[in-house]
């Protein structure tokens, strides 16, 4: 088990959620905003405590990882002080270039 179990959110992935969580809304209900947002949230505290399933995506850039939460994907790192999630996309929206920082 990692020794620092917290989580943090980046700037973009704070926005990211923001987004999911309106469009959510808007296309759907409020109960399915909210519920996305508790998977994604739990899915946050699970990665802090261990990370060892999520895949490798160092081929995009050194350190990150992904792990998929209903039709979106996490990315994150493993820093000294957490997991630092980086973005929060929709599986259509994977590319290279959105998790440019």
């Amino acid at each position: 088990m990692p020794a620092n179990n917290s989580f943090y959110l980046s700037t973009r992935a704070e926005s990211d959620i923001e987004t999911l969580y309106d469009d959510t809304c808007d296309r759907l209900s409020l109960g399915s905003a909210e519920g996305l947002v508790l998977n994604i949230s739990i899915a946050f505290r699970r990665l802090a405590e261990t990370d060892d399933r999520a895949e490798d995506c160092s081929h995009i850039s050194p350190g990150l990882r992904a792990w998929p939460v209903d039709s979106h994907m996490i990315y994150f790192r493993r820093e000294a002080d957490g997991v630092n999630i980086l973005r929060v996309l929709h599986q259509s929206q994977h590319h290279p270039a959105r998790l440019s920082h």
